[in-house]
């Protein structure tokens, strides 16, 4: 599979109309519109990748570009997602069971965000195609944290929520994201951070049926 300028910017324009019409739905129920604002925030981070992509069609004139649009969309990955995914659905959820491991995640997730900016900041970072997808290498990574430990730990405090939650259809959606985790991982290894967020991505169209079915 060959990821792309033109898959990037589709990606953002369809998540950007189907984050609207999702977000409209949930203007009934205000604690459901951090969720419904989900594929908005993916538009947003694909739009960025597709500014990395536009950066080498153009080089070296946008070398900046690169690595302003970069930072932009590492922002998204390393940063916001695991804090918002986690309350996100304690924000969204009316069950009290719940919400003691959601309030764990939450405060997990905070954790993994600020890792994420310490690692943004300390290390440096390199930008580059390989096959066909952007691969973003922090080559001095395992000074800071392991690397593997830092996706298991990411991935209980955005992927967790989901099998939580008490909102129907969400384990649907969780299991996607898990998908596509383990086919970045496996099949993608070296590009992992672009693909895995792609694909989670796509899975956010189906944030609609969580926002329609939990509005009922």
């Amino acid at each position: 599979m060959c990821f792309s300028m033109k898959f990037s910017f589709l990606a953002a324009a369809g998540l950007g109309v189907m984050g609207a019409y999702t977000f409209k739905k949930s203007l009934g129920n205000k604690r459901l519109q951090p969720l419904a604002a989900i594929p908005i925030w993916f538009a947003i981070q694909q739009f960025f990748e597709g500014l990395v992509w536009v950066s080498f069609s153009l080089e070296p004139t946008f070398y900046s570009l690169r690595y302003l649009s970069a930072y932009c969309f590492l922002y998204f990955a390393f940063i916001f997602w695991p804090t918002y995914i986690p309350v996100a659905f304690l924000y969204a959820e009316n069950s009290i069971r719940q919400l003691k491991p959601l309030y764990f995640l939450c405060i997990l997730g905070a954790f993994v965000s600020l890792a994420g900016l310490v690692l943004l900041i300390r290390v440096p970072l390199l930008i580059g195609v390989f096959e066909c997808s952007i691969n973003y290498s922090f080559e001095l990574m395992e000074r800071f944290v392991s690397s593997k430990f830092y996706l298991m730990v990411y991935a209980i405090a955005t992927i967790m929520p989901f099998f939580i939650t008490s909102l129907v259809r969400s384990r649907m959606l969780g299991s996607g994201v898990l998908f596509g985790l383990l086919v970045s991982y496996f099949f993608w290894n070296y590009v992992l951070i672009s693909v895995w967020c792609f694909f989670a991505a796509l899975v956010s169209f189906f944030v609609y049926f969580i926002v329609r079915d939990s509005s009922l």
